[in-house]
């Protein structure tokens, strides 16, 4: 509850010269590097002016398909990394080095929307954006940052090729899950039968959005806490082998629990739910271990 009584005198000058203080104590971006954020956010609007159809393709699966829904996040993952940067980032210097990548990208996307080929013209559009990172930031700024900004191609929807073999995978392994554990199944097809029903899985369960989300935070992850090459490919490996993996034990804890429980505890209709909180607990449990080899320096 307020007194209602007048702060004492010097006490709003105090307050000012603390706001000061803090204020000086954040980090000041230099002319350079102020001219070209502009110049950035500039030529990124000029590009999704120019390219909007090719970008509201991307959006549209970004927001309607669940293997692609992580990439609304990319962009904030990649200024965090690069806020992680732990050298200083040289001074910016604008030049000529990324025109060729814009020149050579746009003659793909026109291509690509000529043949119908909308990945195409999805992955021509980043390469757009890299050549514009890559001029106004200049050869050693674009290096240092070479990570974080390579971090955004995470953000063009592909990986459809994968969904056939990830099926067989999800399904094949399901099915040795099921019958290790002592239930009957038949298996056809991507059609199990069971004596709890028929079950059928789809395109969607074959675990591509898992499989990508487990990439885009696993680089995230390792970047942060391994040095070495080496610990950072074999962190990568782990979390795609984990995220195939475990879609497999998802299908067929999904099958067992209607089967044991007679489908009294029927998770089937919530499976994408149930799927991405068991995934969570996975890649907690997998950077949990991870963590255990973190690199001192780091």
């Amino acid at each position: 509850m307020m007194s209602g009584r007048a702060p004492p005198p010097g006490a709003w000058r105090c307050y000012c010269l603390a706001m000061t203080t803090k204020l000086d104590a954040l980090p000041r971006l230099s002319r350079a590097w102020l001219f070209s954020i502009v110049s950035l956010a500039g030529g990124l609007a000029a590009l999704g002016g120019l390219f909007h159809e090719t970008l509201a393709e991307m959006a549209t699966l970004w927001t309607h398909s669940s293997a692609y829904n992580h990439a609304w996040l990319v962009p904030l993952v990649s200024l965090w990394l690069i806020r992680e940067t732990r050298e200083p980032l040289p001074s910016p210097r604008a030049g000529m080095l990324g025109l060729p990548l814009i020149g050579v990208a746009v003659v793909v996307w026109y291509f690509s929307r000529r043949a119908g080929i909308a990945e195409g013209s999805h992955f021509a559009l980043m390469a757009m954006v890299q050549g514009l990172f890559l001029t106004v930031l200049g050869l050693a700024a674009y290096r240092a940052m070479l990570f974080p900004l390579s971090y955004l191609w995470l953000m063009v929807p592909t990986g459809a090729f994968l969904i056939p073999a990830l099926r067989r995978i999800a399904t094949d392994g399901s099915a040795w899950l099921l019958r290790a554990s002592g239930i009957p199944v038949y298996e056809e097809n991507f059609v199990f039968e069971t004596p709890s029903g028929v079950y059928w899985i789809e395109p969607g369960c074959a675990g591509l959005n898992f499989l990508l989300a487990s990439l885009a935070l696993s680089l995230a992850f390792v970047a942060v806490t391994y040095r070495g090459w080496g610990k950072r490919l074999a962190g990568v490996a782990v979390a795609l082998a984990v995220a195939v993996v475990g879609n497999a034990v998802r299908i067929w804890g999904i099958i067992a629990i209607a089967h044991v429980t007679k489908h009294r505890v029927d998770i089937v209709d919530d499976h994408l739910l149930w799927g991405w909180g068991f995934f969570a607990v996975l890649m907690m449990a997998a950077m949990a271990v991870g963590l255990r080899f973190r690199d001192r320096e780091v």
